[in-house]
């Protein structure tokens, strides 16, 4: 084992949150066994602490065993997770109105109804149950397939040829 392998992994896990297999292989660039087997030296000659706690995906080697024991503790408290912030308003609510502004200004709020601002009427026309501008109304019988189904030189609404 080289001492310049050994001399990195002891300075990264001498970090706060000591070192992962992971993170020593992007760091170093050596092999996975080369490496392990220098940790295995460093815990051997007691300069590294190893943690595998249970249920962690990646075990950890700390220089200092304060580190390791902190890092398992903060691994059994519950992380606080970021509530999400709700969007801006623009404006009070109308509910927050009190009733006789709302009779000043004219409008008529009623809980479930539309509001809907004097000299204004709503009107309501039928459903649309396509887009004419592109598509064929449903409710209707289709003539034929257009150009395809008449055939060349051929009359779509006749079938019959141009001359004729």
């Amino acid at each position: 084992m080289s001492t310049d392998l050994r001399t990195k992994l002891l300075a990264l896990a001498n970090r706060r949150t000591g070192v992962t297999m992971l993170y020593a292989r992007r760091a170093t660039d050596a092999s996975e066994p080369a490496i392990l087997a220098a940790l295995q030296a460093l815990v051997q000659d007691l300069e590294v602490t190893y943690r595998a706690p249970e249920g962690v995906r990646w075990a950890r080697w700390f220089g200092f065993s304060e580190d390791a024991d902190a890092w398992v503790e903060s691994l059994a408290k519950p992380q606080a997770q970021a509530q999400p912030k709700a969007p801006a308003r623009h404006g009070p609510p109308l509910t927050n109105i009190p009733s006789a502004a709302r009779q000043r200004k004219g409008l008529r709020l009623d809980v479930g109804a539309d509001v809907q601002p004097p000299g204004v009427k709503f009107t309501r026309g039928p459903t649309m149950t396509h887009d004419p501008r592109f598509q064929c109304d449903p409710t209707q019988r289709h003539y034929g397939a257009g150009f395809a189904a008449a055939g060349i030189g051929r009359d779509v609404t006749t079938g019959k040829g141009w001359g004729q």
